[in-house]
């Protein structure tokens, strides 16, 4: 994998998911405010860090035109639609699915850079760095597999309306996600880590001693259902990161 590549997906996954707090991921499609900061913090980050990567050249500086622009435009474009009031059904998927709609813009936006731009024309800042890609890749695998994954997967239960399952008991239903996104992301560092040492047998007692911890939990069947969808998700999705991450270590 590119040193360029990695320094373009570690800005992304910085500024998406570590420096947007969860008010700003909820609420930024219905405060402008709170979309321009979001859009603010993208620009900054993304020019910190590879300006911190590569020396500031034409090249590069084309780069961070074209990653912030897109970045502006797609989220202005769906902005426009969620805040939209039509009825259509056309409107109500992207008002639905407007995360999953950005996130794949987003990624179709970092994929043209890099198959557009030379990257022979950029000049690696600190020549260490690029040599220790092991350890980056290692870092945007751990980044990749604690919030994203916690918020993608919250996400895709709140789109399809399977969070509704434990909807009846607002308390309970709080403390069950909070707890489950703790959970969850401890839960793929140690299953990250198990694949990385092909200790796939181990990954079956963690399972284990999971469900035993929320076995009181899982009388309610809805909520079985949800832990069970979740935890599915949330391992398949680790389990993808590492076999990726081991093809290029």
């Amino acid at each position: 994998m590119t040193y360029l590549k990695l320094t373009i997906l570690l800005g992304y996954l910085l500024a998406e998911f570590y420096l947007q707090r969860d008010r700003m991921i909820e609420h930024k499609y219905q405060r402008f405010h709170l979309l321009l900061i979001h859009l603010l913090i993208y620009c900054a980050v993304s020019t910190v860090v590879l300006t911190v990567a590569f020396r500031l050249n034409h090249q590069l500086l084309m780069i961070l035109l074209f990653l912030s622009i897109s970045h502006i435009l797609i989220d202005l474009v769906l902005w426009i639609f969620v805040r939209c009031k039509s009825e259509r059904s056309f409107f109500k998927h992207i008002r639905r699915y407007r995360y999953f709609i950005n996130q794949l813009l987003l990624l179709a936006s970092f994929l043209s850079v890099i198959i557009v731009c030379d990257e022979a024309m950029l000049i690696v800042r600190f020549k260490l760095l690029e040599s220790h890609t092991t350890a980056i890749i290692l870092c945007i695998a751990y980044l990749l597999i604690l919030r994203p994954i916690s918020i993608t997967i919250n996400e895709f239960f709140t789109a399809t309306g399977l969070s509704a399952v434990i909807a009846g008991n607002s308390l309970k239903s709080g403390e069950f996600v909070a707890a489950g996104n703790i959970i969850g992301m401890l839960e793929r560092s140690l299953v990250f880590i198990l694949i990385l040492f092909d200790q796939y047998a181990a990954i079956g007692f963690l399972m284990t001693a999971k469900t035993i911890t929320r076995f009181k939990d899982l009388e309610d069947r809805n909520i079985a259902e949800y832990y069970l969808i979740g935890t599915l998700l949330s391992i398949v999705s680790v389990v993808a990161i590492a076999l990726l991450s081991k093809q290029f270590l």
